[in-house]
């Protein structure tokens, strides 16, 4: 395992819908999928965005593109232009969530060729 930026083996997009916030999680590489799926819990999304702790998170998996789904309900507050977040439609939700490191397998990286895994 390599602990590492969650980007270094998915992409995300991120918006919102009044007060919540959706965060769409992929894995292009198909052998990263089983992983993304088991990995990204409603548990383990809830400890790596602090903020959220509180909130009612649902969660989705579309198996065919290999991606987890969240909705946020309420992080937005009331909506977008009546909270004072700095990302007040939750557009960087994704980028947020990509830049946090987690423990991911050394066989999900090596054939990536972004992510030196030899230190």
């Amino acid at each position: 395992m390599r602990n590492l930026p969650l980007g270094t083996v998915a992409y995300a997009r991120s918006g919102d819908k009044g007060g919540n916030s959706n965060v769409g999680i992929w894995a292009p590489d198909e052998r990263v999928w089983p992983w993304l799926r088991l990995a990204l819990s409603t548990v383990e999304l809830r400890r790596l965005v602090p903020e959220i702790k509180e909130l009612e998170v649902i969660r989705h998996e579309f198996p065919h593109l290999r991606a987890v789904h969240f909705v946020l309900r309420g992080l937005l507050g009331t909506g977008g232009s009546a909270n004072l977040r700095v990302d007040q439609v939750g557009k960087a939700v994704g980028e947020y969530l990509r830049a946090k490191h987690v423990p991911i397998p050394v066989r999900l990286l090596s054939e990536q060729g972004s992510v030196d895994v030899t230190d």
